[in-house]
């Protein structure tokens, strides 16, 4: 759904209050975009905690002598440069869940990893409700 769309959402009576930092502030609650994280060893072990971090982290070592795939993600994850944004290390992760290497759960563990906050600004809702006669 468009920022637009989400803020036209909202009741009508908020709209007219036009307490548009207020919009914002509603809008922007749980709202979260994909940027760039890298991750290596020790952020592994950190999110997964130590004992299932240390397993994946053994399965994915045993796995890159076979997989080119996770041969060259060890060599960044070594250098804690891989980079968990990425729409094709995302899919070799879903990857690794479809094929039991990980569980899906620590498949999220690591994919929220890259979330960051993305707030609505006030400017954002200003402009729309100008624009929509507000």
């Amino acid at each position: 759904m468009s920022l637009r769309d989400a803020l036209l959402a909202l009741p009508q009576s908020l709209l007219l209050a036009r307490n548009d930092a207020a919009l914002a502030a509603m809008l922007s609650v749980d709202r979260t975009r994909r940027g760039p994280r890298l991750i290596g060893i020790g952020t592994i072990l950190d999110t997964l905690g130590p004992e299932p971090g240390a397993a994946l982290l053994d399965a994915l070592y045993a796995l890159r002598d076979t997989v080119p795939a996770i041969k060259w993600a060890w060599v960044l994850i070594d250098r804690g440069e891989l980079d968990v944004s990425l729409d094709s290390v995302r899919g070799q992760i879903d990857a690794l869940v479809s094929q039991g290497v990980m569980t899906a759960a620590q498949a999220g563990a690591i994919n929220s990893l890259a979330e960051v906050a993305d707030p609505v600004s006030v400017s954002d809702v200003s402009a729309i409700l100008n624009a929509e006669g507000y």
